[in-house]
């Protein structure tokens, strides 16, 4: 059954998703943790089957979000001037402001880092390069390349998203046309190809890697597989169900330890077998979506109702509240997280102080999404 929910009182837990708000709690979460690993150099990993280990479990979280959307609103209800009008004023107005924020923060408060991958810094090493034509000039084509390229690397899949939600409206159109069989073709074609990252160099020769469903349909697959999950739920017990959980397991567990296993083989390195498991569409990032999709969606009541009304109003405030924390989280990562918390970890070792600056960084980032919700036009910065 399709639990998607139209409702004016988007703050009103009984007019909620519950599954919905809770999958985005997971998904912001998983992103801001596997951000946090930025704050250690690339290079001290070089060998650490812990770190594959660690990129299996949250690489790729920011996938939930696109599945997110595809179960959220597609088909799509709404007028398209409407719909349109909505995405622009959640969406595309606060990203636009943020990424205003960023450049100037990046232009007069460098953000200090401990590795060359460090949280915070894209913004102030891009505006160190080379001056071809004054500064003022330079400064003016970036401003202008916000409309169409993220400035924080974080950003990027917003600006993928939005391309997704012009394309709703003809989506809607598309899956209403076609039966459920006719979906399930298109995500077992999609599902195949997510095999292609871990073909290494055994099967092609060429370093960067593009095939038919490459580009643009790689992140809508995520779009209807949301769509499909949400209108057509897995089952979760029979046969069929026992057969779907074990591919799944095998997609997100068994081909990547097999993959990790060819190091030193076959000429296949520890950064290719990096570089499969972190392809925002290899078949370990696609199956463990589906499962933490399913898996969400089956412990969340189909209702707030019988939870605390403190309880599901509070997680309702916080799933509201995950984009403007996807937002400002790496501002408070550069800021704060990396130049104070950080020093004070070093004897967690590197997976323990990235799990707690992850989950410190939620709180704070939310903390700062709560006082900004206070502000007069608050939903241009963080969408409510």
């Amino acid at each position: 059954m399709n639990t998607t929910v139209t409702t004016t009182d988007r703050f009103d837990p009984l007019r909620r998703v519950p599954y919905l708000d809770a999958m985005r709690i997971v998904a912001c979460l998983g992103v801001l943790i596997s951000h946090a690993v930025m704050a250690y150099p690339l290079a001290g990993f070089e060998g650490s089957r812990a770190y594959l280990f660690f990129l299996l479990v949250f690489n790729g979280s920011s996938m939930l979000f696109f599945t997110i959307s595809g179960a959220l609103l597609l088909p799509v209800r709404r007028p398209w001037r409407e719909f349109v009008t909505r995405r622009v004023k959640r969406i595309i107005i606060p990203l636009l402001a943020w990424a205003i924020i960023s450049a100037i923060i990046g232009q007069f408060i460098p953000s200090p880092g401990s590795g060359v991958e460090a949280a915070g810094n894209e913004v102030a090493s891009s505006i160190a390069t080379t001056d071809n034509g004054g500064a003022m000039l330079r400064h003016l084509r970036r401003l202008c390349s916000m409309f169409y390229s993220a400035h924080n690397n974080s950003y990027w899949f917003l600006y993928v998203i939005m391309g997704f939600y012009a394309a709703m409206p003809l989506l809607t159109q598309v899956l209403n046309s076609l039966s459920k069989r006719w979906v399930e073709c298109y995500l077992l074609l999609w599902i195949g190809s997510s095999f292609i990252p871990y073909l290494h160099g055994f099967f092609y020769a060429q370093p960067t890697l593009t095939h038919p469903l490459g580009s643009f349909a790689n992140y809508l697959g995520y779009i209807i597989l949301g769509y499909y999950l949400n209108t057509y739920p897995l089952p979760i017990t029979g046969r069929h169900a026992r057969v779907v959980w074990l591919a799944a397991a095998m997609g997100i567990i068994v081909i990547p330890l097999l993959d990790m296993a060819q190091i030193g083989h076959f000429g296949l390195t520890y950064w290719d077998v990096r570089k499969a498991i972190t392809d925002n569409v290899g078949i370990n990032i696609v199956c463990r979506t589906i499962v933490v999709f399913s898996l969400v969606k089956l412990a969340m009541p189909t209702s707030f109702a019988s939870w605390p009304r403190w309880m599901a109003k509070r997680v309702t405030r916080v799933s509201i509240s995950t984009f403007g924390i996807y937002l400002v989280h790496m501002r408070v990562f550069g800021l704060l997280i990396v130049p104070h918390l950080h020093p004070a970890l070093t004897a967690c070792g590197w997976l323990g102080a990235t799990l707690i600056e992850g989950v410190v960084c939620f709180a704070v980032s939310y903390a700062i999404v709560r006082l900004i919700s206070l502000l007069p036009g608050s939903k241009y910065l963080i969408g409510y």
